[in-house]
């Protein structure tokens, strides 16, 4: 990974992911004992719902922080009918120009980003269902590679990823629902005196909120490969996912054998296709 790259998605991670859980565990925790100390244990339960509000606010607003949404750009004549090739769902060669699919008529489904050489394909966003490419993945990446992995992200979409907690934004998830917790833990920590365990609890919600998005995550990934492998063929997509992750690998990084692995390739096929591929 170049280190543009490395830096534009550390930003991305501490804006989007990291910064709105520690934000969140510091409003719902820090409110929960404000609001038992004022009003008692009753009418503050009216603050849950606020609570649950906030968790996707503060993923919008992480989201919007990033840099992502303000990196869009429109594209050219020829990144059009590039993007309408690749997303016609006939395989190559099946979209015309001059009669498009009207699956892809008017605005496209891809909203094109120019992030310089940054790498950058995903779904997901201020509304479920979109999908972002940068300039450097649509002019860097074989034709092969970009429609299998915009497959795969279109997997994603389908699947309502952005449901997911740890930083994803979109419709409500029911993880949301954990931050509740700090209720009892406040008033426990009011009654023994020990507002310290507060502090502990939330650091701790924390660390789990966040291990809890990084298995969702690699839950949806498997699920977004077997989608795509099913839909190209497991060999053929399984040579497009190792190309697309080579821009993010580093050197003994197992990302891409977890991948393979999690589609049910063979240690002896993996190294057979991470050999074809070096």
């Amino acid at each position: 990974m170049s280190p543009a790259a490395r830096s534009f998605y550390n930003r991305h991670f501490l804006l989007s992911v990291l910064l709105p859980a520690y934000i969140m565990a510091l409003l719902s925790y820090g409110s929960a004992w404000l609001l038992l100390s004022a009003m008692g244990g009753g009418p503050a339960f009216i603050g849950v719902f606020v609570m649950l509000g906030l968790s996707r606010i503060l993923a919008w607003l992480g989201f919007l922080a990033s840099g992502v949404p303000a990196a869009q750009v429109p594209p050219t004549a020829a990144q059009r009918e590039r993007l309408l090739a690749l997303l016609e769902p006939d395989g190559p060669g099946g979209a015309d120009p001059e009669h498009p699919d009207p699956q892809f008529a008017g605005p496209l489904p891809v909203s094109l980003l120019e992030l310089g050489v940054v790498p950058y394909l995903a779904s997901g966003g201020l509304y479920q269902g979109q999908l972002w490419i940068s300039t450097h993945s649509l002019e860097n990446s074989d034709d092969e590679t970009l429609r299998c992995m915009l497959a795969h992200e279109g997997a994603h979409a389908a699947q309502g990823l952005r449901g997911c907690p740890g930083g994803c934004i979109g419709a409500t998830s029911w993880a949301d629902l954990s931050w509740l917790i700090a209720w009892p833990i406040a008033w426990y920590a009011q009654s023994a005196g020990q507002p310290l365990l507060l502090l502990l609890a939330a650091l701790i919600h924390v660390s789990l909120w966040l291990h809890l998005g990084q298995l969702q995550r690699q839950r949806s990934e498997r699920s977004a490969d077997l989608a795509a492998a099913q839909r190209f063929g497991r060999e053929l997509y399984a040579r497009a996912l190792l190309r697309h992750l080579q821009q993010f690998d580093t050197k003994g990084s197992p990302l891409r054998r977890a991948r393979l692995r999690g589609m049910g390739f063979s240690p002896e096929e993996i190294q057979r296709l991470l050999d074809a591929e070096a």
